[in-house]
């Protein structure tokens, strides 16, 4: 009987111990520290009661009954801490349950719970009741019956997980006080029969358990820690006491070397083990971050779709309402200068011509609008259909020389007479397109030209190359230049007219319709080479869509 008490009294400080130190929450492991204390000191008081002796066996049985009384009332005092709705006690319904409690820790070492015990034939204690007995035993049972109910209550009330802890909280004190209710005090306290006592440590064990388990749950400790916590702690304690007990010095020397021994090394796997949960923990609060990150990235990527898409919208609305106004005005200045409503003073005509030119970029920059505003809601359609591009650019040549002469600028346009160039493609976009293209490349040129030419590439695709004496760009510039409202760094002090959309919108349109852009430059002022790459068709039927 001597080790499966010394085994209940380790097992039961050892998973205290860990529970407490490992909360996260802390009072409501302490409490349950406090009730396995309470539990290993009565099971020590319990095996002293059990001598022959009558004046120590009636000590210690009092002893175990004033235990028992802090146990049953830290238990009681646990239910209510344990629930997630917290019951609340004013100072009058306090001192209802704390002033009876001391009176009952009065009554339990005094002759008035147990006047005498006698050893019967058999060798047990057997107990006198005194005049105060039934006061006590119908604390203990009202006690009992109020943390029952509070356990009733918290599990019918929870849901989920909490109400499966609770399921074991109930099961395990119902196994615990059944036990000890129907062997105590049925078996030993009315018929007298007490060879039961002895197992009252085993009686107790069921909520124990139950009561580790529903901590360790609801606090969401890690029981790898608890386990090697428990576990270190019942081999060192084993060892401490054979050292105690050991007969011989050799004995106590080896044990004592074991002893020291499996202290460190536990402690150092105590400490090994925590890192590792820390560390997982850490993993698992950072993986945790990152949803909660990616969630948040993810609503703000759509609200910011909606205002983009919102703001699109605007902006063709908008665009389309000013369009016509301009356009207006840009009509009947070009009226105006050609002398259509008579003859024009000449004090008038650089006003006049000013109004044209600035209409004219007003109408370019809504067209942009309009181009960006359609490519971002899909809304934009290619017909597309064989396109000489070499006649093309022999054409934007003739129309643009004129452009390059006012700047005395040499235009040069390189098209093969012995191939056809014909390129799979949307004919008025292209021709926007390349208009922008070389239109820019003489607007960023001070000095030099513009060299124009189409040829082939070792894949047979139609290559079209742009190379220009001006401005040039840096590689920040390169990198930028086909976003929207990006312009490279010189061309703003060269020209600060330019909206920033156009080769955004030639980008675009290009891969629309299955071509591609890109722009090499050896540095600023050393002049830029745009390149344009169309994939060559021999059909002739034009092919409408919408770009998505």
């Amino acid at each position: 009987m001597l080790s499966l008490t010394i085994a209940i009294i380790i097992l039961n400080l050892a998973l205290g111990a860990s529970i407490w130190t490992q909360s996260k929450r802390g009072i409501d492991a302490l409490i349950f520290f406090f009730i396995t204390l309470a539990f290993s000191s009565l099971t020590i008081a319990n095996y002293f009661s059990l001598t022959t002796q009558p004046d120590i066996a009636l000590y210690w049985v009092r002893v175990e009954m004033f235990l028992a009384a802090w146990h049953i009332f830290l238990f009681f005092i646990f239910v209510h801490v344990f629930a997630e709705e917290r019951t609340y006690y004013s100072p009058r319904r306090s001192a209802l349950f704390i002033i009876p409690f001391f009176i009952i820790l009065a009554i339990s070492i005094s002759p008035y719970l147990f006047s005498g015990i006698t050893i019967n034939a058999n060798g047990l204690a057997e107990t006198t009741p005194g005049l105060l007995f039934p006061l006590y035993a119908t604390w203990l049972l009202g006690t009992i019956f109020l943390s029952m109910k509070q356990v009733v209550e918290n599990f019918r009330k929870s849901s989920g997980v909490l109400r499966n802890q609770w399921k074991y909280l109930l099961v395990g004190s119902f196994s615990t006080y059944t036990l000890l209710i129907f062997f105590n005090f049925i078996v030993g306290g009315l018929f007298r029969n007490t060879k039961f006592l002895e197992y009252t440590p085993i009686f107790s064990l069921p909520i124990i358990f139950a009561t580790a388990y529903a901590v360790i749950r609801h606090n969401l400790f890690d029981i790898k820690v608890l386990a090697t916590q428990a576990f270190v702690t019942i081999i060192s304690v084993f060892y401490l006491m054979k050292v105690v007990m050991a007969s011989t010095i050799t004995d106590r020397a080896v044990d004592g070397i074991i002893f020291l021994s499996s202290t460190l090394f536990g402690v150092l796997l105590i400490r090994s083990v925590k890192q590792e949960v820390h560390a997982r923990e850490k993993i698992s609060m950072l993986a945790q971050q990152l949803t909660d990150i990616n969630a948040e990235l993810s609503n703000s990527n759509e609200r910011l779709r909606i205002l983009d898409q919102r703001k699109s919208e605007f902006v063709t609305i908008a665009s389309h309402q000013l369009r016509t106004p301009v356009t207006a005005i840009k009509g009947y200045s070009s009226l105006i200068l050609e002398d259509s409503y008579g003859k024009l003073p000449e004090s008038l005509k650089e006003p006049v011509g000013k109004i044209f030119h600035s209409s004219q970029r007003l109408v370019d920059m809504i067209n942009d609008f309009l181009n960006v505003s359609k490519i971002e809601q899909g809304a934009m359609t290619y017909t597309l259909g064989p396109v000489d591009i070499g006649a093309m650019i022999s054409d934007l040549g003739d129309d643009f020389a004129q452009v390059a002469k006012t700047k005395n600028l040499a235009l040069t346009v390189h098209v093969p007479t012995d191939d056809k160039f014909i390129a799979s493609a949307d004919d008025g976009k292209i021709r926007q397109i390349f208009s922008n293209l070389i239109d820019n490349s003489i607007k960023y040129t001070p000095i030099g030209g513009v060299d124009i030419s189409v040829l082939r590439d070792g894949k047979g695709k139609i290559v079209i190359k742009l190379v220009d004496t001006g401005i040039g760009l840096s590689q920040d510039d390169i990198h930028h230049l086909f976003g929207k409202f990006t312009r490279g760094s010189g061309g703003q002090k060269q020209n600060t007219d330019g909206s920033g959309l156009g080769l955004y919108v030639a980008k675009s349109m290009l891969e629309a319709q299955g071509g591609n852009i890109w722009v090499d430059s050896e540095g600023p002022g050393k002049g830029s080479t745009f390149i344009i790459a169309l994939s060559p068709t021999s059909e002739e039927l034009p092919d409408t869509f919408l770009s998505k």
